[in-house]
């Protein structure tokens, strides 16, 4: 058989693979292809690539295999390419996915305001108080009580109502005092309650998952708020964070189960070459690799979560915060619902203007306002269907 053949065999191959339901089981594995003109765009992809594999192969073009000297220039061309596009990545290109590090890769930095934790991979400083300034805005003092937690008291468990709040940077309160954050506002709107404020910043939906397991269930609270990002996703795939310094927990979803990750996961040099690559990560972004991997671990951790406090009888509400930018998880909702779990989507609510610091993108006074009135009004249509925790 001849190559041209081969080609047009190939285009039909790849023309009839190339439909809505392979297409949804790999790129949009997330969700399904439902609009009309998606639809359309795909079968007009199809017809185009059986036509053309048709017509090679009926009438097959005449193909000149390269010289070796032609596949050499060929070799050092393409690494030429990829070497200027991996320059100008790393020069400021934009970055679609963040590198990914694996457990035990890198050592912890020092810290003067934040410690490591052996569970959830860091805290504050114990005790200790410290300012940060951004965007020209006053410089916000940020204080830790005991435990190392946002707060002005210790973390004790309560016989009464208490609810308990866990996130990333957007929760903790980054840029706004301590009085301004929703889960402090929260505790103003709700008579009877106390909220304790778990969010550190820079965590993840893995780090999310083990403060609620190790350090909020054993307080018995009414009530445990996951509020998230779209960046959190991200974050469960790197053992590593370089902003903050410290390692954090990285799991796995093997086999159906999650696992911690294992110093036996680590792949080998080559791949580990791969994944300090920019050019790498953008094409694995492109193809929705990242995205693909990010959906399955991160959906099994927050079913883990539901898992764990539906054990232990405590209510748990997940809540999507506005961003000025979001980037697209999936059908979260949908997801969430199916299984039961409580969601709040506030990245899809008619959001006021100007709820974040402009170029920061945190959310400030206001935003966590809206925040805050948004959780306070599910809260109290739902307050008597909260049952009691069980006591330890």
């Amino acid at each position: 058989m001849s190559v041209g053949r081969l080609v047009g065999i190939l285009l039909i191959v790849i023309g009839l693979a190339v439909n809505k339901w392979t297409l949804e089981a790999t790129i949009v594995f997330d969700g399904s292809i439902e609009s009309i003109s998606a639809q359309l765009a795909i079968a007009l992809a199809q017809f185009m690539m059986l036509a053309l594999g048709t017509w090679v192969c009926i009438k097959p073009p005449r193909f000149k295999f390269p010289t070796i000297s032609e596949w050499i220039l060929l070799g050092i061309s393409v690494t030429v390419a990829c070497g200027l596009v991996e320059m100008f990545y790393r020069l400021g290109g934009p970055v679609f996915s963040p590198p990914v590090a694996y457990v035990g890769q890198y050592a912890n930095r020092p810290s003067d305001n934040f410690v490591a934790d052996a569970q959830t991979g860091w805290r504050m400083r114990a005790d200790n108080q410290f300012r940060w300034t951004i965007e020209g805005e006053p410089s916000t003092t940020y204080r830790s009580n005991r435990q190392g937690f946002r707060s002005d008291r210790d973390f004790e468990a309560q016989p009464h109502s208490l609810i308990g709040v866990v996130g990333d940077s957007f929760t903790w309160g980054t840029g706004v005092d301590y009085a301004e954050t929703f889960g402090h506002l929260l505790e103003a709107e709700l008579t009877g309650t106390q909220v304790y404020n778990f969010a550190q910043p820079g965590f993840g939906i893995d780090q999310m998952w083990m403060s609620v397991r190790h350090q909020m269930l054993s307080l018995n609270p009414v009530l445990i708020i996951v509020a998230f990002i779209d960046e959190d996703f991200e974050r469960s795939l790197t053992a590593y964070r370089e902003g903050e310094g410290f390692n954090k927990p990285r799991f796995v979803f093997d086999s159906g189960a999650l696992r911690p990750q294992t110093v036996g996961d680590i792949p080998n040099r080559l791949s580990l070459l791969l994944q300090t690559s920019r050019l790498w990560q953008t094409a694995r972004s492109v193809l929705a690799i990242q995205k693909r991997d990010s959906w399955r671990l991160n959906m099994a951790i927050l079913d883990a979560i539901g898992d764990d406090c539906k054990r232990h009888g405590t209510s748990v509400l997940f809540v999507h915060l506005p961003e000025q930018s979001a980037g697209y998880v999936g059908p979260i909702g949908r997801r969430l619902r199916d299984d039961g779990l409580q969601f709040i989507d506030l990245a899809t609510r008619d959001i006021p203007s100007d709820i974040h610091f402009k170029n920061d993108g945190h959310i400030n006074a206001l935003g966590h306002r809206f925040v805050a009135s948004a959780i306070t009004d599910w809260y109290r249509t739902r307050q008597s269907q909260i049952p009691k925790p069980v006591q330890k």
